[in-house]
């Protein structure tokens, strides 16, 4: 008999994959001399994207290998922190290269450098992707909480407790 690969081991691989993605952009970035030519706040922004792809990683290759279900709220948690994190650094890149706050993300010494290292191209699929990404996040969050609510009306009772223990619950 074949073994079943489980659903969301599949699920946990592909954020595990996309997180991957996210850091080895960011460390591509980081190698390419971003610190250098970034502000330090936008360096922080970029560093603390690292390390929470990082998080993102650890805890999704964790729920793949253990297969549990209490660890889907850590799950959820650590890869909506890199998606939000990651929209706004993005944000900040393509509010850099236009409108009135050109370059405000750069440091002056290395503005000139940096405005041959991008292209159009790279602005608009960058902000086109990270705006996909935040819509799937905010659909993704408006499934679960339905989901969440459909559940409570299940466990819920008039007469008090039913014995019932939630599938979703800490204890």
């Amino acid at each position: 008999m074949p073994m079943r690969w489980p659903r969301q081991r599949t699920y946990a691989v592909l954020l595990f994959i996309g997180a991957a993605f996210l850091a080895y952009r960011t460390l591509a970035m980081i190698s390419a001399g971003a610190l250098q030519t970034l502000v330090p706040w936008v360096n922080f922004l970029l560093m603390l994207e690292l390390i929470a792809d990082g998080i993102a990683m650890v805890v999704c290759a964790a729920w793949a290998i253990s297969g549990r279900p209490e660890q889907v709220r850590a799950v959820i948690r650590a890869t909506t922190a890199v998606v939000i994190i990651h929209a706004v650094r993005v944000l900040i890149f393509v509010l850099g290269r236009t409108g009135p706050w050109v370059d405000f993300d750069v440091k002056p010494e290395a503005r000139a450098q940096h405005a041959d290292s991008w292209t159009w191209g790279e602005v608009y699929f960058a902000g086109s992707m990270s705006a996909i990404s935040v819509i799937a996040l905010i659909v993704f969050w408006i499934y679960w909480r339905r989901k969440r609510q459909a559940l409570d009306e299940v466990y819920r009772t008039p007469g008090g407790d039913c014995g019932l223990v939630r599938p979703d619950s800490e204890d």
